[in-house]
């Protein structure tokens, strides 16, 4: 699978060539030979040919499933049969570039207490009595943190899990929020590309990222092919905020669904920034108390 940084600068260079005029096979045969990762490269190149061949781009793109998602490929099918190829892949690459800003501040706050408690862990034992027999629990810890940390990292179509217990005071908060933000950022991409609500639904679905959101959101799309508006079947999964609803419903009434769900988007996007700052505050005023603490407790114990 392409690396996320380098699909967001190879679609927002695209969008940009495509902008100045610049014939599609000519622009990603330039793209192909440009910084995009030979991973990327390869797929472009391969992208390029289907295209001189007489492909268009979206049934090339859909060729690379692993590269290019069902909602990057159906966006791109929207921009070609309106003429707004230019504009639809800037909102790609925009999507794509939020997700991963997101994803970031994230996992900030979910790797950092894991490190202080190593440190804490790690110190208490090498300072221990017996520290030669102790050094493989030091180096099952760390194991254990690299491990939990590759997990973090893998997705699968549908998410298996939640990261964080979204009940979690702090953690669950700011995570549950993030889920919010990407969610509500692709469906909001996906209707206005003019893709089909139960459609859009199952995108974000998958790409969500949560097996609890995941399954809020299935529940409201099977309510919605049931008869439902989105409004009562974003309350009747039980799982999403008032002012979720509250704006999704308001879009739904003046015909602007997709851009209702963008600024729902931007709201949770500044909220998760805002929470990530304010809790790594709080976790390094804490780290200092814990390491004080395990100071005085080391020295005590060598009086």
């Amino acid at each position: 699978m392409a690396d996320s940084v380098a699909l967001a600068a190879f679609t927002r260079q695209l969008a940009t060539a495509v902008g100045s005029g610049l014939p599609l096979v000519q622009a990603l045969t330039l793209l192909g030979k440009e910084g995009s990762g030979r991973e990327l490269g390869d797929v472009v190149s391969a992208v390029t040919a289907d295209l001189a061949g007489g492909a268009d781009l979206s049934s090339a793109l859909g060729q690379h499933p692993d590269t290019f998602s069902n909602l990057y490929v159906e966006v791109v099918a929207a921009g070609e049969a309106t003429g707004q190829l230019d504009t639809m892949l800037l909102a790609l690459a925009n999507m794509l570039e939020k997700h991963r800003a997101t994803a970031l501040r994230v996992k900030s706050v979910l790797i950092y207490p894991g490190f202080l408690l190593a440190f804490t862990a790690l110190t208490a034992i090498v300072t221990a009595p017996g520290v030669a027999q102790k050094l493989a629990v030091a180096t099952a810890i760390v194991v254990a943190i690299g491990f939990g940390m590759r997990r973090m990292r893998q997705r699968s179509a549908v998410p298996q899990h939640d990261i964080v217990p979204l009940w979690t005071p702090v953690f669950g908060t700011v995570y549950k929020k993030s889920v919010l933000a990407r969610v509500t950022r692709t469906l909001g991409l996906a209707v206005s590309a003019g893709i089909p609500l139960v459609d859009a639904l199952g995108i974000a679905a998958r790409v969500s990222g949560s097996r609890t959101i995941y399954r809020a959101i299935m529940r409201s799309r099977g309510l919605i092919l049931q008869g439902e508006t989105l409004e009562a079947a974003l309350k009747g999964a039980n799982a999403f905020p008032p002012m979720v609803v509250a704006m999704a419903a308001t879009g739904e009434q003046t015909g602007h669904i997709g851009e209702m769900l963008t600024k729902i988007a931007e709201y949770y996007e500044q909220d998760v920034d805002m929470a990530v700052k304010a809790a790594i505050s709080v976790m390094q005023h804490a780290s200092i108390v814990i390491a004080a603490g395990l100071v005085l407790i080391l020295v005590l114990g060598r009086l």
